[in-house]
């Protein structure tokens, strides 16, 4: 029928969005783990490469 039809497509555009969601927010974390939070400890080392304003400004936070 053409309401069941609908509501698969429906439902296939909401699985699309949640996958896309979460391979998104799995990126993120990566990011966080693999560089925001390296370059935060760097930056309160005793010689640092950069500094807690850099990191900030590059990651915006």
């Amino acid at each position: 029928s053409p309401h069941a039809e609908m509501m698969r497509k429906r439902n296939n555009i909401i699985f699309n969005l949640v996958e896309s969601e979460r391979e998104y927010v799995h990126q993120l974390e990566i990011l966080v783990a693999n560089y925001v939070r390296p370059f935060r400890m760097a930056a309160s080392s005793k010689k640092p490469p950069i500094t807690h304003e850099d990191v900030n400004s590059i990651f915006l936070n």
